[in-house]
């Protein structure tokens, strides 16, 4: 089933049946006298793209006249169809300096979503056998081959797409090179992968916990009148949800300062007290616990000896 929303005269959504991972993120079109442009493309494989297809046919958009990709991030349920749909158009693609090195090589997503902290930290024998691709393809959600963007996008940069000037602000902490696009003539916010359904994940080398939540604040200073998420229906009460995604990882903060006031532990019983889902302990569990971990030092209200982790 497909899903076109009209958002403007001008500014639809395909949405998946469902907004949790792995199902594709939500793929936005914006029409002109030029075409259509994309924010985002979902994930790969033929049920996801015959999705978009159907999508695009239902809005009556030839594939052949898509002009602008605006990739919000280079993870699979974002940019995985890639490959299959720009086969069949030459559109320019777009994405942040920060992704594109992992958009041309997607295996480099293993260092920002951070496996090898991962597996030095998780001691479990089964971490060391965890496959990037196998992960992916199991889901359902498959990764492109690489893709070559022809512009990188940088902060502050102004795109326009048809009558919308969004403003290109980094928001890093769930990937470094996320974006989330304003338009303040609007009031439109596409906010990615950070406010929507579900909180995002998180880990050290995406920014975390200390990227998300000044992410958060960035987009709170707009003042959006709307936001467009990645991930589930348009958002009405914007700077309502920004503050219960920020209170969520507070809350999540707040767990840890728990767990440490009864005396010093190590990471692994951090963790255990941290994630209760044994499945999502080595990924993305350890990015998220140590990124607080991480934050808690830096605000000075921790310290790490060896391994033990406790309150000052």
């Amino acid at each position: 089933m497909v899903n076109a929303e009209m958002i403007q005269d001008d500014l639809f959504v395909l949405r998946p049946d469902n907004s949790e991972w792995p199902y594709s993120a939500n793929v936005y079109v914006i029409t002109d006298d030029r075409g259509y442009s994309l924010i985002d493309l979902g994930c790969g494989g033929d049920g996801c793209v015959d999705r978009i297809r159907r999508g695009l046919s239902q809005l009556d958009l030839p594939l052949q006249n898509l002009h602008t990709v605006v990739l919000s991030h280079a993870h699979p349920d974002h940019m995985g169809a890639s490959e299959m749909l720009l086969r069949e158009c030459a559109p320019t693609v777009m994405i942040h300096r920060d992704d594109i090195e992992q958009a041309r090589d997607p295996r480099r997503l293993v260092r920002t979503f951070d496996i090898e902290l991962a597996r030095r930290l998780y001691r479990d024998e089964k971490s060391h056998v965890w496959d990037f691709s196998t992960f992916f393809e199991r889901s359902g959600c498959l990764m492109s081959l690489p893709v070559f963007p022809s512009r990188m996008l940088t902060e502050g940069e102004l795109i326009e797409l048809a009558g919308y000037r969004f403003e290109v602000i980094h928001t890093p902490g769930h990937s470094p090179g996320h974006i989330s696009l304003f338009d303040a003539n609007t009031g439109i916010l596409y906010g990615g992968d950070l406010i929507g359904e579900v909180v995002a994940w998180y880990t050290p080398s995406s920014g975390g916990v200390i990227g998300y939540l000044s992410s958060l604040d960035r987009m709170e200073e707009r003042q959006p009148r709307i936001i467009l998420p990645a991930h589930g229906g348009i958002i009405r009460e914007p700077l309502q949800k920004i503050g219960e995604v920020r209170d969520r990882l507070l809350a999540r903060e707040q767990r840890m300062v728990d767990l440490l006031s009864a005396g010093g532990m190590n990471f692994s019983e951090i963790l255990s007290g941290m994630i209760s889902n044994e499945m999502m302990r080595f990924f993305p569990g350890v990015g998220i616990t140590e990124s607080h971990v991480q934050r808690l030092i830096a605000d000075g209200k921790a310290s790490r000896g060896g391994e033990v982790i406790q309150l000052l």
